[in-house]
């Protein structure tokens, strides 16, 4: 399966590889381009897509 992401995406990626939870990628992206209404609801539907994707693991 081939993906494509921006950005954002690949970072949220990465800390999450690294061990991260959603909530340190949302405080990251919200330093580096500051606060947004929609940056929670969107990592979280990432990490579902990655998720139901067998990308990344749900942690227990």
């Amino acid at each position: 399966m081939y993906w494509r992401g921006n950005s954002t995406a690949r970072l949220v990626l990465e800390l999450t590889v690294r061990g991260c939870t959603r909530a340190d990628a949302v405080d990251r992206l919200e330093r580096e381009h500051g606060p947004s209404a929609g940056v929670r609801d969107d990592v979280r539907g990432l990490l579902a897509v990655l998720i139901k994707a067998r990308i990344v693991k749900r942690s227990a």
